[in-house]
């Protein structure tokens, strides 16, 4: 191997899906120096965000904008300004590409082109979520601005509200007022459940 293979040629910030994904966001990030030959070294590996909104409304260029964000300089600390915080920031990623063995001086690291990447597993989570929402956004007749921004009793009128609590209510077995009652719906539900795995069929109580 020449020296012009180990090269470093750009900037990566990856973003990815956790291993066990949450109803809400959270994304794993990495920022990987990519050298001349293909490899790629890992700078940054404990960077992320999470967000409220559900998994159906995240778009690609949230992943990207928010990729950058979280994998460059941190805010400054007590008595240190921008500038000096943003120098800081390129001298540890120097002392990493030093460390896993590549030289760098930090104005050449900090001229290198910075591109994002999102990984499969996070754009076929980001993909199912959304087909899902779409489908049930259509099947109650909501519009398409509900979409990961609000709730179902917020976009939903009270009557469709009750509507649908009645049928859940009917479907799982239990009386509609338990909505308003949280303990004797989940002792009924767990009832349910334990009713169903013994092959009984008394109802709960």
């Amino acid at each position: 191997m020449n020296d012009d293979d180990a090269a470093p040629v750009r900037l990566v910030a990856r973003s990815d899906a956790p291993a066990r994904p949450r109803t809400t966001v959270a994304v794993e990030c990495v920022l990987e120096l990519e050298l001349a030959d293909g490899r790629r070294v890992p700078l940054l590996t404990d960077r992320g965000w999470s967000s409220s909104a559900g998994w159906d409304g995240l778009t690609p260029s949230e992943v990207a904008e928010t990729a950058v964000t979280v994998t460059g300089p941190d805010e400054p600390a007590p008595g240190m300004t921008a500038a000096q915080e943003e120098d800081a920031h390129w001298e540890h990623l120097v002392a990493l590409a030093q460390a896993a063995g590549v030289t760098i001086r930090a104005g050449a690291l900090r001229a290198l082109p910075l591109e994002t990447e999102a990984s499969a597993a996070l754009e076929a989570l980001a993909a199912r979520s959304r087909d899902r929402a779409e489908a049930l956004t259509a099947l109650l007749g909501l519009p398409e601005e509900c979409l990961g921004t609000r709730p179902p009793e917020d976009a939903l009128s009270a009557e469709a509200v009750v509507g649908l609590q009645r049928a859940l209510a009917e479907r799982v077995g239990v009386d509609p007022d338990a909505w308003s009652t949280p303990r004797p719906w989940a002792r009924a539900w767990a009832a349910r459940s334990s009713s169903s795995r013994s092959g009984g069929t008394s109802p709960p109580t």
